[in-house]
């Protein structure tokens, strides 16, 4: 986690890691989607981390805000570029089922 990251109060602000049912793509496109929204960190000195914590609160942007942080996983490079990849992939095939 960066120190940017930890110093927020009440929390650390994260993105919801948990698909909702009836998403109807699947868990890994969701897990791509999620990563994709991201995806800009990878070409900066930012590393994402996977996290597990408390909702405290929501930030600015309604993203929850988590407290006692405990890192699970950092997410690297590779990561976000395989999401990048695998998203887009799903977006084609999604597109293309919808105009036949």
């Amino acid at each position: 986690m960066s120190g940017r990251v930890a110093t927020c109060c009440p929390g650390c602000p994260r993105g919801r890691c948990a698909p909702s049912s009836g998403g109807g793509a699947g868990s890994r496109t969701w897990i791509a989607r999620q990563l994709t929204r991201h995806s800009h960190l990878a070409h900066s000195s930012i590393e994402p981390w996977l996290v597990r914590g408390q909702v405290r609160g929501r930030g600015a942007d309604c993203e929850p805000l988590i407290a006692h942080v405990r890192p699970l996983a950092r997410v690297g490079h590779r990561a976000l570029l395989e999401a990048d990849e695998s998203y887009a992939a799903w977006q084609t095939r999604a597109f293309r089922s919808l105009t036949g």
